[in-house]
Order: C-alpha cells, then sequence, then structure tokens
C-alpha cells in the first residue's frame, strides 16, 4: 500500500456532518525532472485510473450525492489529479458541470487517444493552463 492509498482510506466516507468534499483531491507524485517523458506520463495516468477504482468501489457505501473524476492536462503531470465532490457548507457548488467542449483542439495527440481508450467518459476544455481533460463514470455517483 502507498501513502495514496492510505489518503483514500482515511477518508471520512460515514455521510456525516463531517463527511463532505469541496472539490477535494489528489496529485500523484511526479519528479519534475522527468514529468515530461512519455513513459512516465502513462504510469501517473494508471496510477490515477487505478486509484479511481479505488475511490468508485469506497464510494459506493457513501450515502450522500457526490462527484467523482479525474482531471488531466495537456502538458503538465503534476496537475493531473483526481477529485472528490459533494454538497460542502463551503460553497453552493454542488454538482459541478464538465463543459461539452471535447474534444478541444490539442496537438498532443498521443495523450488524447490515451485517455479515449480508458473506457471512461471524456470531456474537455481550454483553460489558461491549456487543454484539460475530465474522466469520470457516468454510473458513478452524479455525472459531470
Amino acid at each position: 500500500m502507498n501513502s495514496n492509498d492510505e489518503i483514500i482510506d482515511s477518508l471520512n466516507l460515514s455521510g456525516d456532518t463531517k463527511s463532505w468534499f469541496d472539490l477535494w483531491h489528489l496529485h500523484i507524485e511526479v519528479d519534475p525532472e522527468i514529468e515530461t517523458e512519455w513513459t512516465i506520463r502513462i504510469e501517473s495516468l494508471h496510477e490515477l485510473l487505478r486509484l479511481f477504482k479505488r475511490l468508485q468501489e469506497k464510494l459506493k457505501k457513501y450515502p450522500n450525492d457526490y462527484q467523482l473524476w479525474i482531471e488531466i492536462y495537456d502538458e503538465s503531470i503534476g496537475d493531473d489529479a483526481i477529485f472528490i465532490h459533494s454538497k460542502n457548507p463551503n460553497s453552493d457548488n454542488f454538482p459541478i458541470k464538465a463543459s461539452t467542449e471535447f474534444p478541444p483542439t490539442s496537438e498532443n495527440l498521443k495523450l488524447k487517444k490515451l485517455l479515449l481508450e480508458q473506457g471512461l467518459s471524456v470531456a474537455g476544455q481550454k483553460m489558461m493552463e491549456g487543454n484539460v481533460y475530465f474522466l469520470y463514470d457516468e454510473t458513478a455517483g452524479v455525472p459531470l
């Protein structure tokens, strides 16, 4: 078990008043010196997908509505993350709606192809940081 698994295991999924998520997210640790290497990108994505599946299983018992997704940035592995979101006391921003602007124009065709092969719904949009892709399962929680 790695530290990401420990973090996931420590989440409060009881449904009590302190069991909520305001765009909670988890990044995969990647050495900035090698984050541009394609093999590292693939490993990072596979780790995010593994964690996504773990969270998907754990959230089946969560009694509240939630959203679960992975954000992938065109050019920056360090920004990639897995998210959980629910109603929360911090703001009235649930549910989050993903842009239907997919596919955004992308020079990173290798990444786009890899994302589309994962068996998840994919949305995306152009942001200041570049293209961002949202991977989610329409049957898990409230879809984006």
